[in-house]
């Protein structure tokens, strides 16, 4: 069997890496967009976040680890429901991601964290 001439593989290999390229950009950017959509906790970020998740399924093995955290807190009902709760405002937004810190209201009265009140003991 003869191998294939060069003109063949460059004509087949160009569109076929270009289109994988173009998939790996696509999912990024959808990555970034569910970040910040997160952050801001709008109502169509767990959805998408949802379909990035079952996506990451077939990058093993941190991608399937990811996914399936993803989905094990994204997908059951509770979570709609709470998250949901989140979007529609009727919960306060905190100020830090890791919940650490003060409220504006908080300092603005004077009150100090717990880790202050530790650090001064």
């Amino acid at each position: 069997m003869e191998p294939l001439p060069a003109e063949v593989h460059s004509t087949f290999l160009q569109p076929l890496l270009s289109f994988i390229g173009i998939l790996i950009l696509v999912k990024a950017a959808a990555g970034f967009l569910a970040g910040y959509g997160l952050l801001q906790r709008e109502a169509w970020a767990r959805i998408l976040v949802l379909i990035l998740g079952f996506l990451s399924l077939f990058n093993v093995p941190f991608g399937t680890a990811l996914g399936v955290y993803t989905l094990w807190v994204l997908l059951p009902a509770t979570s709609d429901e709470e998250y949901r709760a989140l979007s529609s405002g009727c919960v306060e937004k905190p100020i830090f991601i890791a919940g650490i810190g003060r409220s504006p209201l908080e300092s603005s009265q004077g009150r100090r964290s717990s880790v202050g009140r530790a650090a001064d003991s």
